[in-house]
């Protein structure tokens, strides 16, 4: 089957890819912020980090020096 195939084929793709090295960032939120963040990021499926990572790069956009 050709979608077996793909799906296959782009698995193993994303294995072949080094591995980026991430360091843990830990901190504590309100709970009822959490639930809104992690909410948001799966409704427009995200994960929480790159939700993170693209509200940190629009903060950085928009706070020029």
């Amino acid at each position: 089957n050709n979608e077996i195939r793909v799906w296959y084929c782009r698995c193993n793709m994303a294995k072949k890819q080094p591995k980026m090295q991430l360091k843990p960032l830990n901190f504590k939120v309100d709970p009822v912020f959490h639930r809104a963040f992690k909410t948001y990021a799966a409704s427009h499926g995200l994960s929480m980090r790159d939700l993170l990572e693209q509200g940190f790069k629009l903060v950085k956009a928009q706070r020029r020096p």
